[in-house]
């Protein structure tokens, strides 16, 4: 057995089980962003008051079409220990279908739109459209993890603390040693690496080939994320 990881799914986004876990004000600024963006929320009745209870709404636009962080997300995803699971309106980058909504009468149909055979072929033969960009970066992503040890579904894994801003995971097995580095905001920053527990060097990112330099600091660009393989500085007993 192992964990199934994914973002969405033809169904809503389940917002209970963040209750306990995330100040109820974020949840509920969460619910406005998602309002302004298109979707819809579910309510429950929790006694004393509704509560929100499940998000509707195309993942893509859930993003506010922002190729970048959308991109990010799906790095990420594919960098957890355990299976990835993509939903194809989520590999194609869909958008929210406001009719089919309105046709079916159900606001989970903003999320199981249909596309036209002939349409989704010439998105997918531009290169510049999100349809196009999100298949290549997945293909890509996809095939660099499999080359990678560390991220076998049962290699180790292990959060790194950090500061906001940023996502710091450790994924180990006997012979590789990443660190998977995450910005999710939308500025460049210099994030201090005191206390994280990370190895200082230079070391190769999986995804690009590029030497990164970890020391006092990580430089990150909006919404990188990058598989630096720290295998030799691991194995020396940082």
């Amino acid at each position: 057995t192992t964990y199934l990881n994914f973002i969405a799914t033809h169904d809503g986004i389940g917002l209970r089980p963040l209750e306990g876990l995330i100040p109820e004000e974020n949840v509920n600024r969460l619910v406005e962003r998602m309002h302004d963006r298109g979707g819809f929320v579910t309510m429950r009745d929790a006694g004393d008051r509704q509560r929100p209870y499940e998000i509707n709404v195309a993942l893509y636009s859930a993003f506010d079409e922002s190729l970048p962080a959308y991109l990010a997300a799906h790095t990420l995803l594919l960098s957890f220990q355990g299976m990835p699971a993509l939903y194809i309106h989520s590999l194609l980058a869909t958008t929210n279908d406001l009719d089919l909504v309105e046709q079916t009468g159900r606001t989970r149909s903003i999320n199981r739109g249909h596309w036209q055979m002939d349409a989704l072929e010439a998105r997918l033969a531009d290169p510049e459209s999100p349809q196009a960009q999100m298949l290549a970066h997945c293909r890509r992503v996809m095939a660099c993890r499999e080359a990678q040890p560390a991220l076998n579904p049962e290699s180790e894994q292990a959060v790194s603390p950090g500061p906001p801003g940023v996502f710091l995971l450790r994924r180990n097995c006997p012979t590789q040693s990443l660190v998977i580095a995450a910005s999710v905001v939308d500025t460049p920053q210099e994030v201090p690496l005191h206390g994280t527990g990370l190895p200082t060097g230079r070391f190769e990112d999986r995804l690009t080939g590029n030497q990164v330099e970890l020391g006092e600091t990580l430089a990150l660009a909006p919404y990188e994320v990058l598989w630096l393989d720290v295998t030799v500085a691991s194995s020396g007993g940082d």
